[in-house]
């Protein structure tokens, strides 16, 4: 897997997150823009923008975060790690 995913995950009172970060290739760090960004079992996505970064919005700490991008795999990244 070649992708790096960067977060942070902001919680609020009714335990709803918004979990901010950027999706870089690993090889050499550069941004990758047009990265689908998903709540597994939603339909709630995002896309990075240009400069890899997105801002989507989870139900909980266990969500979980499926990528997918033109020639790569779709890894699930739990929003609690």
């Amino acid at each position: 897997m070649l992708l790096t995913l960067l977060f942070t995950v902001q919680f609020a009172i009714a335990q709803t997150a918004t979990v901010k970060g950027k999706v870089t290739d690993q090889a050499g760090g550069a941004p990758l823009a047009n990265v689908s960004v998903v709540v597994k079992g939603t339909t709630t996505g995002v896309t990075t923008g240009t400069d890899g970064l997105f801002s989507i919005a989870v139900p909980n700490k266990n969500a979980v975060l499926v990528l997918s991008y033109v020639g790569y795999g779709k890894p699930g990244n739990s929003c609690g790690q």
